[in-house]
């Protein structure tokens, strides 16, 4: 007798995955091993608080007034574009106030300012300076008085609020910084050394024993990029490493001792300040310094694909270093400045305190800022696309000037733990106050749905097989919250 040959059904189980939190940038290692929380790549977004929410972006500068009027919209600047942009700390020891302005450099090498009284409605230029592009400047205390150094082709000009003067026989200086009354330099003709001034007088370059003076470095550490006064000493960073300057004694007495050697290139523009630390971009990646010891961080940023690197410029804001950078995003999206072909497309903010990572995409930031607003600091900023009349300021929302940015949070692609199973995708369950579009990559193969705003969760259901899975989210309402996100799946046994 024969009997049917009977196959018994595999058995499945059913599987639920809860995401309770939204995570941040985690851009290093193998993303199979990534769990669904993690972010192989987001940006214009936050998670802080675990939720998928709409990030910082940038606004025209709108601060509020003390008095409880509507806010004080900071004036453009009229058909000339902004480039260099510095905060000037001026006190007015006759009126007894403080007087701060920023002043602003043009494409058209005019020099304007505008004081930050929250009541000045219109940029005045300053006729007795001619400017350039790639200017610097250097807030002094010359003779009792606050004065504002600016860095030239044609010299040092001194501008005391009211007069600008240039002062003869002065070099063309490409970063400067202050230890002890006295300025240190690099000039554009000569980038293999460091000058110093005259101490009390930054005036005053003379060559001699008495006044001023300079330091040849003829080694192979590169040209000299940038001068920084950091815990009583000046780091003279080079293209190639970084050296310490003992300057506290007679110039006789000055010495040096090369602390780092990079076998990438140091990029002058994005070395900062941050605290107790300098941070810095190499061709390799982001360094940190402490004044004897340089460690390479953030490895979220291993993968991330940073050209033009030479365009990249940095500053450091309420615990933040921020780096305007390029990003090869290599998913064919144009947004903000990337549509009008931008060199620069994107800011990194790396909170120091948090060691949290935050991108801002579709922002061409030529130059910034920071200047203290009765609304506390502001990272103002000028671009070199879209709104080059207008300055900006980082705010809260995804903003990108003129409107608002893609938000978007990506998972990794992975098997979840089970390369050698298949996987059934029974529903994928997600909360959101806003429009989204969620995108689900299964083997290589994308499903895109929209989901609506509803304040109860809603549901995709799929019944698709996979190995791999992925999923994207992409919203472009500034008020964008999505929250726990739900996926179901059945398994083999």
């Amino acid at each position: 007798m024969f009997y049917a040959k009977v196959n018994s059904p595999k058995t499945k189980h059913a599987r639920t995955y809860r995401i309770n939190s939204f995570g941040s940038i985690v851009n290093y290692g193998d993303e199979n091993l990534l769990p669904l929380s993690a972010s192989v790549l987001s940006y214009n977004v936050s998670t802080e608080d675990g939720a998928l929410k709409g990030g910082k972006g940038f606004e025209p500068i709108a601060l509020p007034q003390l008095n409880g009027n509507d806010d004080w919209l900071l004036p453009d600047l009229g058909t000339e574009s902004a480039k260099e942009i510095f905060y000037y700390r001026r006190y007015d020891s006759v009126n007894n106030v403080q007087d701060d302005r920023i002043i602003v450099n043009t494409g058209s090498q005019r020099i304007y300012e505008l004081k930050l009284d929250n009541t000045s409605n219109t940029f005045h230029q300053i006729n007795d300076i001619s400017g350039q592009t790639d200017m610097i400047a250097q807030n002094y205390r010359l003779n009792g008085q606050d004065v504002l150094l600016l860095c030239t082709s044609a010299g040092i000009y001194t501008y005391d609020g009211t007069n600008a003067t240039l002062n003869e026989d002065t070099p063309y200086v490409v970063s400067m910084c202050v230890l002890y009354e006295r300025a240190f330099a690099v000039l554009g003709t000569d980038r293999y050394k460091v000058w110093f001034s005259d101490e009390l007088d930054p005036t005053n370059w003379n060559v001699n024993s008495e006044d001023g003076g300079y330091i040849e470095l003829a080694d192979d550490g590169g040209a000299v990029i940038k001068v920084i006064s950091f815990l009583n000493y000046v780091y003279i960073f080079r293209e190639y490493g970084i050296v310490r300057l003992t300057a506290t004694a007679s110039q006789s007495d000055f010495s040096t001792y090369r602390l780092f050697t990079s076998s990438g290139r140091i990029y002058g523009d994005t070395v900062t300040v941050c605290g107790n630390k300098i941070i810095f971009l190499a061709e390799d990646g982001l360094y940190c310094f402490d004044g004897v010891e340089t460690v390479r961080i953030l490895p979220e940023l291993d993968k991330t694909n940073i050209t033009y690197k030479q365009y990249a410029k940095a500053t450091y804001h309420n615990g933040c270093y921020y780096l305007a950078a390029r990003i090869d995003y290599g998913d064919g999206k144009k947004m903000g400045s990337e549509v009008d072909y931008g060199i620069l497309n994107t800011v990194i903010e790396y909170d120091l305190n948090r060691g949290r990572l935050t991108i801002v995409r579709g922002v061409d930031a030529y130059a910034f800022c920071v200047a203290p607003t009765v609304a506390g600091s502001c990272l103002m900023t000028t671009f070199r696309t879209t709104v080059k009349n207008v300055i900006g300021m980082l705010t809260s929302r995804p903003y990108l000037m003129t409107n608002s940015g893609v938000q978007c949070w990506k998972s990794g692609y992975t098997d979840i733990g089970y390369p050698e199973k298949y996987k059934v995708l029974r529903s994928f369950v997600i909360t959101t106050d806003t429009d989204i579009n969620v995108k689900l990559n299964l083997d290589g193969s994308e499903y895109e749905y929209t989901v609506y705003g509803k304040p109860a969760p809603q549901k995709i259901r799929l019944n698709r097989k996979f190995y791999k899975f992925g999923y994207e989210i992409e919203c472009v309402s500034t008020k964008m919250r999505v929250t726990d996100p739900v996926i179901t799946l059945d398994m083999e046994a």
